[in-house]
């Protein structure tokens, strides 16, 4: 299970920051790297004592300039996250439309009985937010 983020989509984030400085297109990227690693801290920070291997395998890398990916390796990280059937059917649908369409792929059959414990997307979801402070910051001071 893994995702790949940046603030606006690498060629947008590519066209905005050609009209700002050297000096800013540096330290917005250095604040997506930043985040790319508080998502995985708070990720980790936020997986069940008894799944070490789950929170072992959660990684990140730079996937291209100003995109990084953070992933969870563990071949049930979905499941934890998202939960199985009712737990999955209650919780999904209140996460963001493209979340809510990246869990449907882990869909089975609807009759699993894991409760879901997020520990990835609700840390992007909440990071991502103060990226974008951040970033707002950086550019207006210049």
């Amino acid at each position: 299970m893994s995702f790949s983020f940046s603030l606006l989509g690498t060629d947008a984030l590519e066209k905005r920051l050609k009209d700002y400085s050297k000096k800013i297109q540096n330290r917005v990227e250095e604040e997506i790297e930043a985040t790319a690693q508080d998502i995985r801290a708070k990720a980790v920070r936020r997986v069940p004592v008894n799944l070490s291997t789950l929170k072992q395998g959660i990684t990140i890398r730079p996937v291209s300039k100003g995109v990084w990916e953070v992933a969870s390796n563990a071949n049930y990280s979905a499941y934890v996250e998202f939960g199985t059937g009712v737990y999955a059917a209650s919780y999904v649908p209140t996460l963001p439309k493209e979340i809510q369409e990246y869990a449907r792929q882990f869909y089975v059959n609807g009759k699993g009985t894991i409760p879901a414990r997020p520990f990835l997307f609700n840390s992007f979801l909440e990071e991502r937010v103060q990226l974008v402070k951040r970033i707002k910051e950086i550019i207006k001071n210049g």
